[in-house]
């Protein structure tokens, strides 16, 4: 015997199931539609942003733009000077064998760039502590100035972990094990307390900061979460 056809079936549960269709059909829609608003149309889905045009620069700026970079890192290069001797076996002219030479200039100077690994540096300030022959007065030199209170880190450690996660994007676990490849360990705790204390410091600059943003015409921003306690 054929079972009964859908058609001809009907009851309470095919009328539930047919309303919860027509809602499904119409959140889609509304959803579509958002979608749209939000997002832009299905075919921009995955879109790329097309690159940002540079104007063309003329030879001559393109050769200043290179002589001024070059002018700046000189300018923040340590650089340290060392004679170099002509060995003694040079030392003899090779036309009539003679060993009286004299100096041509200042020399020929070339240039090495090399990189010096980071490194900690500890001052150890003695202050001077005085007292009257009376026996009734001492004084001590002053203590040095200090960034932020009960730290011994100085600001340029600090200037180095602000720069590192701020423009390298370096997060604090790995520089924690920077650290321990030199032998000096800092946990990672104590670089997020300097890091936050540096942004109540900062704070004064929320202002500038955030006009130059406002007037920038690109403005590219991270948009990943997170929670805030």
């Amino acid at each position: 015997m054929a079972p009964p056809s859908d058609d001809k079936h009907d009851c309470a549960w095919r009328e539930y199931a047919g309303d919860l269709t027509a809602r499904l059909v119409d959140l889609e829609a509304k959803l579509s539609v958002l979608q749209r608003a939000l997002f832009g149309k299905k075919s921009e889905k995955g879109k790329k942003m097309p690159p940002v045009k540079k104007p063309p620069r003329s030879p001559e700026a393109a050769d200043k733009e290179r002589r001024d970079r070059a002018a700046a890192r000189d300018a923040a290069i340590e650089t340290v000077v060392e004679p170099t001797p002509v060995p003694e076996a040079d030392k003899v002219c090779t036309l009539c064998d003679g060993t009286d030479f004299r100096p041509v200039g200042e020399g020929k100077s070339c240039d090495i760039l090399e990189y010096v690994q980071p490194h900690f540096r500890r001052r150890r300030l003695v202050r001077e502590t005085l007292a009257c022959r009376c026996g009734g007065y001492v004084v001590t030199a002053p203590a040095p100035p200090r960034w932020s209170t009960k730290t011994r880190y100085a600001s340029s450690f600090v200037a180095y972990l602000c720069l590192s996660k701020c423009r390298g994007a370096l997060p604090f676990y790995r520089m924690e094990g920077l650290s321990n490849c030199v032998d000096v360990p800092i946990a990672r705790s104590t670089m997020n307390d300097l890091f936050h204390r540096a942004g109540e410091k900062l704070r004064r600059l929320d202002a500038p900061l955030f006009q130059a943003i406002r007037e920038d015409f690109l403005v590219l921003a991270d948009e990943t979460s997170f929670k805030l306690t």
